[in-house]
């Protein structure tokens, strides 16, 4: 059990975006993923995709579905997609384990960046079922976040296991049981990495794992 619910961590977030634009360009992550895409034309959905900036980045290629939980993210990144001319990018508000894909193709990718670690176990393995459901067969899924050797994990206030409060709840993941949880939902795994020096933001250099798993054929 979590000390945020899921109304406070929407609230959270589109407090944040209200006042900060963060960063614009592709992530280190997103340039890490570009080189191992399996078509040269995907179609991409990307969970917690924050202001857009992987997937705007991966748009000028492929078709791009992006969704947060935060509603006022989603509004500027359709504004900014609309007034800039990105017609394969498309953003969409709601929770991460009941992503809007009705009607649409299989994927050839499923993205996450540090959104895995921003929601509680019981949501994320949800989203890894359901990412398992929406990707065609041969499709990858391609997840990045923080660990528990990450040391912000000593920080904050202590409100489950591998989860802390500082500005925002956080929960740090066991990379061995995320492997785990891959293969017990049949993917196999391509690669992996537990490291700092990959996603280095400012002062932060946190220590985050990253999988690319693979849907069978």
């Amino acid at each position: 059990m979590t000390l945020l619910d899921d109304t406070q961590t929407r609230r959270y977030w589109n407090e944040y975006y209200k006042g900060k634009q963060g960063p614009q360009f592709p992530s280190p992550f997103a340039a890490f993923c570009q080189q191992r895409f399996p078509n040269r034309e995907c179609v991409i959905l990307e969970i917690g995709c924050g202001n857009g900036r992987d997937s705007f980045y991966f748009s000028r290629r492929h078709d791009v579905y992006g969704i947060d939980a935060s509603s006022v993210v989603v509004e500027q990144n359709n504004l900014k997609a609309k007034r800039q001319n990105f017609m394969k990018a498309r953003f969409y508000a709601g929770d991460f384990d009941q992503v809007p894909v009705e009607g649409l193709p299989p994927f050839d990718v499923v993205y996450s960046r540090f959104a895995l670690h921003a929601m509680p176990e019981e949501t994320a393995n949800l989203v890894l079922e359901r990412a398992f459901e929406f990707l065609k067969p041969g499709g990858i899924m391609m997840l990045e976040f923080r660990t528990i050797k990450d040391p912000l994990m000593k920080q904050g206030q202590t409100v489950g296991l591998n989860e802390r409060l500082t500005d925002h709840y956080r929960r740090f993941i066991d990379i061995q049981v995320m492997k785990r949880k891959l293969l017990s939902l049949e993917f196999s795994i391509d690669y992996f990495v537990e490291s700092n020096g990959l996603a280095v933001h400012g002062n932060d250099d946190p220590v985050v794992g990253r999988i690319i798993a693979r849907k069978p054929n």
